[in-house]
């Protein structure tokens, strides 16, 4: 009873005060249930509570738990819908519509359900929850902590495919993807922000992840991870209060990098050099099924066909692969021209939201605008519409660190 009681407690000063831990949370909560740690915590927290739970339902409770309760109490400031925001309604009721003509009616309900319910939720809550630089700094922080504990938890198999693995899990993206989105945090965001020698204590976990993310083998995140630190720096380096923060990072990454590389598993070196000899016979180009130009070539197949879209769900039922790796072709199969523009218009929605607040020189704005294009980049190479939740999660806090950057100062340093 006294754990229960002091469970609660924690939820109220979490909703309250630290709403963005269970945004982070709702960003990995959904890869973790399926290793051998998030099995764990969740065992923990169901002994305490008494209830059966899970990490996604515990995140999705926190969630709308501090939408709701910090939008009441944004309830009288004034509110306008970003343009984004518009186009993913209209995505969503496409995607439901094109469930009534899908190949797999049962297939297409369940993915347009999921995405109108938790994926939804991730793309709206941050814009009730995050409320200005402070808010943006402690989700940052609790990037680079899951970033953190994934890198930590990560260990070697030794496959071929997946060298570097969280316990009971085969998945090699979803370490490179957090270590990657933990050390972008650090790099845009919280390095810069912290004052003096005070950023020293980020360097320990940034190298941490960095090991991680070149370890896991995941092509698509390191290629994604260095798009957007590459960008976070060519725009630091413009300003004169980030300029020496940034070149810290330069020279960091130069000296660490061949030091990460040469220790990093010869599985994850082997995957990378075939893809760099565009060696398509490689056993670690091999996804879902196919090779990844078969995949992908399916989905562009069936666009050809059907401009307008065969149905919500209709690329798995059709072609018999889990997904084309590719967002594009993904709505383009399903949803046709239409789920195409719509996605694009979400996107070009984001870049208007933020462009004004980093000319202006908001490094909380830069860092939360790479961070989506990290995984909006990922989202080309992996997953499906669903399982990038993150991206979509992401894209939320970006509009909303675009409309606290634009707002006046006293506002926005709340």
């Amino acid at each position: 009873m006294l754990a229960l009681g002091g469970l609660a407690v924690a939820w109220v000063v979490l909703v309250r005060r630290v709403p963005e831990a269970f945004l982070g949370l709702l960003l990995v909560a959904g890869p973790l249930e399926s290793t051998t740690f998030g099995d764990r915590v969740a065992s923990r927290l169901t002994a305490v509570a008494h209830v059966e739970t899970s990490l996604t339902a515990i995140a999705l409770l926190g969630v709308l738990t501090s939408a709701g309760y910090h939008g009441w109490r944004r309830r009288n400031a004034a509110f306008q819908a970003p343009q984004s925001a518009i186009a993913f309604v209209l995505l969503m009721a496409m995607l439901l519509a094109a469930s009534f003509h899908s190949p797999d009616p049962a297939g297409a309900f369940a993915k347009a359900m999921k995405f109108e319910s938790i994926t939804a939720l991730g793309f709206f809550a941050p814009l009730l929850i995050i409320d200005g630089r402070r808010s943006l700094v402690r989700f940052a922080a609790a990037v680079a902590g899951i970033g953190f504990t994934i890198a930590l938890f990560a260990t070697q198999t030794g496959h071929a495919s997946h060298p570097l693995t969280l316990p009971g899990s085969d998945s090699e993206i979803v370490v490179g993807e957090y270590a990657g989105l933990g050390l972008i945090a650090i790099v845009a965001i919280l390095w810069p922000l912290t004052p003096g020698l005070w950023r020293l204590l980020w360097a320990p976990p940034a190298a941490i992840m960095l090991n991680a993310l070149v370890g896991a083998g995941s092509r698509g995140a390191l290629l994604a991870t260095t798009m957007a630190i590459v960008v976070a720096l060519a725009f630091l380096l413009k300003h004169g209060k980030t300029r020496g923060p940034a070149l810290a990072v330069v020279l960091a990454i130069g000296i660490a990098a061949p030091i990460i590389w040469a220790t990093s598993p010869p599985a994850a070196r082997a995957k990378y050099l075939a893809t760099v000899s565009v060696d398509q016979a490689s056993q670690a180009l091999n996804a879902g099924g196919g090779e990844r130009q078969e995949i992908v070539s399916a989905g562009v197949a069936l666009f050809r066909e059907n401009p307008l879209g065969v149905g919500t769900a209709g690329y798995t039922k059709l072609t018999g692969f889990v997904w084309p790796h590719n967002i594009i072709v993904e709505l383009g199969a399903e949803l046709g021209v239409v789920g195409i523009v719509l996605f694009l218009l979400i996107i070009a929605g984001v870049v208007a939201r933020v462009a004004a607040p980093i000319r202006r020189g908001s490094t909380e704005t830069l860092g939360a605008a790479v961070l989506a294009l990290a995984l909006l980049a990922l989202s080309f190479s992996s997953f499906d519409l669903n399982g990038n939740r993150s991206m979509w999660l992401l894209l939320g806090v970006a509009l909303a660190a675009g409309a606290q950057g634009a707002a006046p100062p006293r506002r926005a340093a709340r």
